[in-house]
């Protein structure tokens, strides 16, 4: 539906407090995810973002503040080099997280999954290019 969208920019659907679920398959050729990417949407759940297989760089503040997330599908993201800051930063609800497709992060920014206090279950067993990684880590 939207092939020529390469680039996410920043406050995409920021604060969309009634938004529940998203379907984001239109955006399959996005490369860059802006910063604030549907920062604040405190009724969002489920998200399905494996269409996403051209990713390489996640903006800062990437999903703040998701209080309600549940189920998030990344599992498509194997080309992503740089997680910005405040990556899932406060996404209280989310228990478990699969980040095992990205494989080819070599930089992680601050406070990465800080606050994700029901974070259960947690793959990161790729991460094995990271070079860099920021304060107040996980």
């Amino acid at each position: 539906m939207f092939p020529s969208i390469i680039a996410i920019e920043s406050h995409f659907l920021s604060c969309c407090s009634g938004l529940e679920v998203l379907d984001m398959s239109p955006f399959s050729n996005v490369t860059t995810i802006g910063n604030k990417f549907l920062f604040n949407c405190s009724s969002l759940e489920a998200l399905d973002m494996s269409s996403f297989s051209n990713v390489t760089t996640i903006g800062d503040a990437f999903l703040y503040v998701c209080i309600s997330l549940k189920a998030l599908d990344m599992s498509s993201f194997s080309n992503v080099t740089t997680i910005g800051n405040e990556f899932l930063f406060g996404c209280r609800r989310l228990e478990a997280l699969d980040l095992s497709p990205f494989s080819n992060v070599t930089t992680i920014g601050n406070a990465f999954l800080l606050g994700c206090i029901s974070l259960e279950t947690l793959d990161m067993s790729s991460f094995s290019n990271v070079t860099t990684i920021g304060d107040y880590f996980l």
